[in-house]
């Protein structure tokens, strides 16, 4: 078992990412995904366990998407205060 499967699968997707992006490819990533279905669907090999999803493409047109999409798309981005999921402990 490789005990730092997991490092280097971060490792890997940050690179991915940063290549993609510098040709303005975008990238998704999904950890909430179905392992059976992935299994099944892309017919991966017992031995393999799927850690991740990562959808990749370039933008389109805005004028394509619904109004509710585009108003998610153009609102802007809400992420929850590090301090509501970060703790250090002191003793």
């Amino acid at each position: 078992e490789n005990t730092y499967a997991y490092y280097d699968l971060g490792l890997a997707v940050s690179n991915l990412l940063m290549q993609a992006t510098s040709f303005e490819i975008y990238m998704h990533q999904l950890a909430g995904f179905s392992k059976e279905k992935a299994f099944r669907e892309f017919d991966i090999h017992e031995n393999f366990e799927p850690a991740t999803v990562i959808a990749m493409g370039y933008l389109g047109d805005e004028k394509s998407l619904s109004k509710d999409l585009l108003q998610k798309e153009q609102s802007p981005r809400i992420r929850n205060k590090i301090s509501d999921f970060v703790h250090f402990l002191v003793d």
